[in-house]
């Protein structure tokens, strides 16, 4: 075994003590990286720097066009009725004839119930844009009148439209039995929606704030 001179001694020292301060200084780098993304205020920039929506509003008519639904139930006071119900109207929108459609499903009790199923916005263009809805529809015997009330959930656009995005609702009325017309008053939020829908230039892809800007920054 080859004998280990003075000179070698103090190399190995010196080694040792490097390899050591290695350490303490990779665990504190290691701690001061956790600290500084727990504190960092990123995740806060970035929620507060979601592009605003675009309010668009309208009314319509729709009249039943097409329904396959079925009355169940041996007793009046608790028939039930199910199926699909499609209603068609038109309402214009940014001085545009648009045409709309409710492909509803219907789930009820005696006139009152559940809704789902879709609406959608069809431009003469062939444009485009899907909404899912969630509703409840409640009969007033007395008045012999359906009130509805709808939210509404963007799917996506198509055309012009596609990369929409955004939420609403809608609300509305029957003076008569389930396939007479309904009265439709529709509010929407829409993000990143053509010129188009909202007559506005600036609402496709619009510019990021000072924030976002700076938190995807390099």
């Amino acid at each position: 075994m080859p004998r280990i001179t003075r000179r070698h001694r103090r190399l190995v020292v010196s080694i040792a003590t490097i390899s050591t301060a290695g350490l303490v200084l990779a665990g504190c780098s290691s701690g001061t990286d956790a600290t500084s993304d727990s504190a960092s205020p990123s995740g806060d920039q970035t929620q507060s720097a979601q592009p605003a929506g675009t309010e668009v509003t309208f009314k319509t008519n729709v009249t039943s066009v097409r329904a396959y639904t079925n009355v169940v139930g041996k007793k009046k006071a608790d028939q039930q009725t199910y199926g699909i119900n499609v209603l068609e109207g038109t309402t214009r929108i940014n001085d545009v004839l648009v045409k709309v459609r409710n492909l509803g499903t219907v789930d009820y009790t005696n006139g009152s119930g559940k809704f789902g199923g879709f609406v959608e916005l069809v431009w003469s263009d062939g444009t485009t844009l899907g909404m899912r809805q969630d509703g409840t529809a409640t009969f007033e015997e007395e008045a012999e009148k359906t009130t509805f009330d709808a939210a509404l959930e963007v799917i996506e656009g198509s055309n012009a439209a596609a990369g929409t995005s955004g939420s609403g609702s809608w609300k509305g009325t029957r003076k008569s039995s389930l396939g007479g017309a309904v009265a439709m008053k529709v509010t929407l939020n829409l993000v990143n929606a053509p010129k188009l829908i909202t007559g506005e230039d600036n609402t496709r892809n619009p510019t990021p704030t000072q924030s976002y800007a700076a938190t995807i920054a390099p």
